[in-house]
């Protein structure tokens, strides 16, 4: 049998392309590429992160994936790093190369490191400046812990020294945190060493800012947040469940995570929390014999208390000589297999009693300001929740029923954060919920019924009493606080701008000329299905508002292909809209069937080939888009946020042969100057985090500085 390294090889000769466009594709750093092309495993750190990017390498060149995992397996048992490794020898029970991420995820999901919370610790902040190139997150003289994007073949890396770091107190300054005792020098409970937990979060900025809370609230309770979940005494999985996908992933970390648990550390406990708890409260329990607690959205700032009944709940099933009927004998498949029947039906469970389930059906938890948080993000930028939940009916989303309806943080609870957030050094807050344009509208005089449409938000937009809070009047008080630094609107909605809202963006100079809106579709028979409340005519006239009243305003938008009930027609019709409206910004995602969801009972479902390939055709009628805007944009100066140096890996995969703006020329990769001198990366205004594009600067620049390129 050919070699791993023989047959990815001829296979991306086959396909025309270099080490570096897989670098690029694949996400990962070129020299790994190269080090995989040459046999060479040692440059990683466990099976399973060779095992994800050699999958993902295969199937990006069309090579006979079953062929190559099977030489990758015998060439893996004889690599005397790994030969007793427990995902070969069989005591991880075969999971442990199940839990790297899919391309398909890329636009939407974000992945945590084991408790990715070493570094330096001004303004209480974790050091996450590991680029998504895949940087070493441990090099030496510096302990990072990269916030590794959301693209398969990426490795979870921790650092292997963590220095203690800061938790934020919201109400006074830095609090050191590490191990952090729960009472005083004195007591008993000072002599006994801190319960360790460490956590693997999915999903969106949204569940992001979940695992924060918790991390924050573990910290200030005591708890030491360590990098090896081998020598954690806890591990909490944040789940998503938001796609078929999704939920396929979070299996995956829930698996892998109960597999390492009984080969290294058999007392730990495993705690799942976040969406997919909350969407199958009552049937986990049955489906995860291997977890110790279930804990929905409200209990995000109790975690300290579920942690801890996990691990006496662990205790007792170890101390009684047993393990959880069925634990350790099922695959992800027969899993996310029971998982999709539990849409058509719901039996309770009789294993229910083997775990501690704390999980709301109706959450109605909103964070405050009050709220212990440790952050993830650089410490350049956060994210800052306004409000949880969502009153839309869209017949493709499951999300109203897991995270509940809509509800808004206080206008000044937003602003005390925001204002620490600045003082601390962030340039970037990044305003998130579900549904933006519909914050404060929750908290009007009688709020019944609900205001998806236009014409009824309008309605009730215009009746406000002052002292009801909007967005509009938010964003105002956000762009007079004191400092240099961005405002971006993230997750709008189109049934709910107003001319107010365009004119309060327009005359804000810290709000980034930057819209992120949500479309969908834009024929207006797959419109209807989707429940969005729009139609064509309103898009188009809202649309022209925004560029007319907005100046230099880039939009960004997505939209579902292969919806039920699409025709070849329809998604014509999407091709020439996207062709003539020109955005800046745009995804394209294959319709997903959610069980429990409207869309997901429709007649006229489309076959999976053909949502793909729709997919493929539209982003390729917007890579030309992309490209002819782009031009446009050379000989021009903009200001541009440092998010980082750049690494040898992320410049090898730049792949700017082109770039006729000065300097350089096509030519071959290793002779230009990209290659050889040291750059910067950053993003610009029409740039949001882990979500569009980047800005290579010449020369080393401070992280987190707002500067023009021509400095």
């Amino acid at each position: 049998m050919a070699t791993v390294a023989e047959q990815l090889r001829a296979a991306r000769e086959a396909a025309g392309l270099t080490p570096a466009q897989v670098a690029q594709q694949t996400k990962m750093r070129v020299d790994r590429v190269e080090a995989v092309e040459a046999g060479n495993y040692e440059v990683f750190t466990a099976p399973v992160y060779i095992r994800g990017f050699v999958r993902t390498y295969a199937r990006l060149v069309k090579a006979d994936e079953s062929a190559v995992m099977t030489a990758l397996d015998a060439e893996l048992a004889q690599t005397a790093r790994f030969r007793e490794h427990p995902s070969l020898t069989g005591e991880a029970s075969g999971t442990l190369d199940r839990v790297m991420l899919r391309l398909s995820l890329v636009p939407w999901r974000l992945v945590l490191p084991v408790a990715a919370l070493v570094g330096g610790g001004s303004g209480g902040d974790a050091d996450l400046s590991g680029d998504r190139s895949g940087t070493d997150v441990g090099s030496p003289g510096r302990a990072r812990t990269g916030r590794v994007s959301a693209h398969r073949g990426h490795e979870r890396r921790t650092a292997p020294h963590p220095r203690p770091a800061a938790l934020m107190n919201r109400s006074s300054r830095p609090v050191p945190v590490g191990r952090v005792p729960a009472a005083g020098p004195n007591s008993p409970a000072a002599a006994r060493p801190p319960l360790r937990v460490g956590m693997v979060s999915l999903g969106c900025a949204k569940n992001l800012v979940d695992a924060e809370i918790m991390l924050g609230t573990l910290l200030k309770d005591g708890v030491e947040v360590i990098n090896d979940p081998t020598q954690a005494d806890a591990v909490i999985v944040n789940t998503c469940s938001f796609i078929d996908a999704a939920q396929e992933e979070s299996v995956d970390s829930i698996l892998e995570s109960a597999a390492v648990r009984d080969a290294r550390q058999p007392h730990q406990a495993l705690i799942v929390a976040g969406c997919l708890s909350q969407r199958f409260r009552d049937e986990l329990p049955r489906l995860f014999p291997e977890v110790d607690a279930f804990m929905g959205i409200d209990q995000v700032a109790r975690v300290g208390t579920v942690v801890r009944e996990a691990l006496a709940r662990r205790a007792e099933r170890l101390g009684e000589g047993r393990r959880a009927k069925g634990e350790g004998r099922r695959a992800k498949g027969e899993i996310t297999q029971q998982l999709a029947e539990l849409g058509q039906a719901r039996p309770e469970s009789s294993d229910r009693a083997e775990a501690w389930v704390e999980v709301d059906a109706r959450p109605t938890y909103v964070p405050d300001y009050a709220t212990p948080r440790f952050r993830l993000t650089p410490r350049h930028f956060a994210y800052v929740k306004i409000a949880e939940g969502c009153n839309h009916p869209c017949s493709f989303c499951i999300i109203p029923r897991m995270r509940g309806r809509h509800r808004s943080r206080p206008l000044d609870d937003i602003v005390e954060e925001a204002r620490q957030l600045v003082a601390s050094g962030v340039k970037e807050l990044n305003l998130i919920s579900q549904d933006s344009t519909y914050y404060g509208l929750d908290r009007r005089p009688n709020p019944q019924g609900g205001l998806a449409s236009p014409a009824r938000f309008a309605a009730a937009t215009a009746a406000l009493p002052a002292e009801v809070p909007t967005l509009s009047r938010l964003l105002r008080e956000l762009n007079a606080l004191p400092g240099d630094f961005w405002i971006r609107l993230l997750y709008t909605h189109p049934a709910h701008w107003t001319d107010e809202l365009i004119a309060t963006m327009a005359a804000c100079p810290k709000v980034a000329r930057y819209v992120d809106l949500p479309l969908q579709h834009i024929h207006d028979v797959m419109l209807q299905r989707m429940r969005r409340e729009t139609s064509r005519a309103h898009i188009e006239s809202l649309l022209g508002r925004l560029r007319a009243g907005i100046p230099g305003l880039t939009l960004r938008t997505t939209f579902i292909v292969g919806f039920p009930g699409e025709t070849e027609a329809m998604f014509e019709d999407l091709l020439a809209f996207i062709r003539a409206t020109r955005f800046e910004r745009l995804g394209v995602f294959p319709y997903s069937r959610e069980d429990g969801t409207v869309a997901g009972r429709m007649a006229g479902q489309v076959s999976g080939r053909v949502r793909q390939r729709r997919r493929e055709r539209a982003m390729a009628v917007q890579r030309e888009v992309a490209e002819s805007i782009g031009a446009a944009w050379v000989g021009r100066e903009l200001r541009v946020l440092v998010e980082g140096e750049a690494s040898r890996g992320t410049m090898a995969s730049a792949q700017v042969v082109n770039w006729e703006h000065g300097f350089l020329r096509a030519g071959e990769p290793e002779t230009l100057p990209m290659r050889r001198e040291r750059w910067s990366v950053a993003r610009g205004e029409a740039d949001a985090p882990d979500i569009d594009g980047r800005v290579y600067v010449r020369g080393r620049r401070a992280e987190g500085t707002l500067r023009g390129c021509g400095w």
